[in-house]
């Protein structure tokens, strides 16, 4: 992996030019404040969680401008993507901030600031217009350029080896905890720079939490959900997988497959011009005989973040289809069981849905 100075800014300098094209802007300020507002990484393809306080000075015809403390300042000033200006204290940030907003309206990601914090930034901005770009640079990533694919599609080729092992760790007396830190210790081996969120194993009844957390716990007979996600170069994975320890009988591999089916249902209708609402219906329509309903959402984007852009796939979303969306569909069924969760991560093409990865038609018995 290239070090911080020389990760390359491959496919956003026409994200960059996207954005100045269809806002007709000139310059925008974007702030680095957390990893729930990555758009500073975004832009830079720096590491999340790092560089906070920071900001970059996008400009439609200058190199971006990195603004920064002292500390950081020699891993970024051998990147030749941007420029990188150090401050040494915080008066000094807002005069180089101040000099590289040549314009009076400023556009910025401010979001996520407090009532008082967005005050003290139009303070020390005096004599700056601010506005807020957020909701712009949000439909920005909701298609991805091609260096974003190729890592997503990483992410999940990282994920779905470690996932292929459960059978493997699943021992007499392992706990849910003890395998979700196996898991993560294997996607780590495999090149992830983390996990996008807390490992989820969740034993026999357990299951039927969607958000469940991991226990001191053996596993039991019974189904057995996963649901992870690597990171690679800060894009996400998002799978979850549906085991069965002993022997499943009839009835239990039949609700699998109608969760099988259900997600095959989702993939017909995720097309090209397709709305996000019409597969969420789809899906219902095929476990209604049943007697189940979806209780969460069908799926969401992936991206800088596990749930990322376009927003979920409910009943309600009005979203369509396009080019370069990545998303994910994971249909579910809980009950007194458990849950029976399958996900798989995919591309919209311009033809063809492609599938990042491809969770097991059948069910597989440990």
């Amino acid at each position: 992996m290239a070090s911080i100075g020389q990760r390359k800014v491959r496919g956003m300098k026409e994200k960059i030019a996207e954005l100045f094209d269809s806002t007709g802007l000139d310059q925008i300020l974007i702030f680095s404040r957390s990893a729930e507002q990555p758009y500073f990484q975004y832009f830079t393809s720096l590491p999340l969680n790092q560089f906070e306080g920071s900001a970059l000075v996008l400009s439609k015809d200058r190199k971006p401008l990195v603004i920064t403390n002292t500390l950081w300042k020699g891993l970024l000033e051998k990147n030749k993507e941007f420029n990188v200006a150090a401050a040494e204290n915080r008066k000094a940030f807002i005069e180089i901030l101040q000099k590289a907003l040549p314009e009076k309206k400023v556009w910025a990601n401010y979001h996520d600031f407090s009532t008082a914090g967005l005050s003290r930034l139009k303070r020390r901005l005096k004599g700056k217009n601010l506005a807020n770009i957020s909701r712009v640079l949000e439909k920005l990533r909701e298609t991805k350029t091609k260096e974003e694919i190729r890592k997503i599609a990483r992410a999940a080729k990282i994920t779905e080896k470690a996932l292929k092992i459960v059978p493997q760790l699943v021992k007499k007396g392992i706990t849910e905890r003890a395998l979700a830190k196996r898991l993560e210790i294997e996607m780590l081996e495999s090149d992830a720079d983390t996990t996008a969120f807390p490992v989820i194993v969740a034993s026999g009844s357990g299951g039927a939490t969607p958000h469940y957390s991991p226990r001191e716990k053996k596993i039991c007979k019974g189904f057995l959900l996963v649901d992870c996600g690597a990171r690679f170069e800060n894009y996400c994975a998002d799978l979850s997988r549906t085991f069965f320890v002993g022997r499943a009988s009839e009835k239990e591999k039949g609700l699998y497959e109608l969760v099988s089916d259900a997600k095959l249902a989702a993939e017909k209708k995720a097309v090209i011009g397709g709305r996000a609402s019409e597969t969420m219906k789809a899906v219902e329509s095929s476990l209604a005989g049943q007697g189940f309903k979806m209780v969460h959402s069908l799926g969401h984007g992936i991206g800088l973040q596990d749930h990322d852009f376009p927003e979920s796939i409910n009943r309600k979303s009005n979203w369509h289809f396009r080019p370069g969306i990545c998303f994910t569909l994971e249909p579910a069924v809980y009950g007194k069981f458990g849950g029976i969760r399958i996900e798989d991560d995919y591309l919209m093409e311009r033809k063809r849905l492609k599938p990042f990865s491809r969770a097991p038609k059948e069910l597989f018995e440990i």
